[in-house]
């Protein structure tokens, strides 16, 4: 591995950073400082709990279609696994790796 840049959970982080952004760009003005603003900080920091939270909340209120919002999840829940994973690999100690 060379850098951070190389695993496969930052990849998938980024990437769901990246879609989150995308998706929101369209949402209504009055949106902006409040439910885009917390889903982008949350893809940024993969707070994948709140950002799961944050995207049914904006499905709820139909500010994404059924095909984005999925979307999202996959990617949320790609990210969580792959950082479960890599925080169970880092925890254990070095003579079980």
């Amino acid at each position: 591995m060379q850098s951070y840049k190389d695993l496969i959970v930052y990849q998938k982080g980024y990437k769901l950073a990246l879609e989150i952004y995308q998706s929101t760009k369209d949402f209504p003005r009055e949106k902006v400082y409040s439910l885009v603003s917390q889903m982008r900080r949350s893809a940024v920091s993969i707070s994948c709990s709140e950002l799961e939270t944050l995207i049914s909340l904006s499905y709820d209120l139909n500010l994404l279609d059924k095909d984005i919002s999925n979307r999202l999840y996959s990617l949320q829940e790609q990210v969580s696994k792959l950082l479960n994973s890599l925080i169970l690999s880092l925890s254990k100690p070095a003579r079980e790796k």
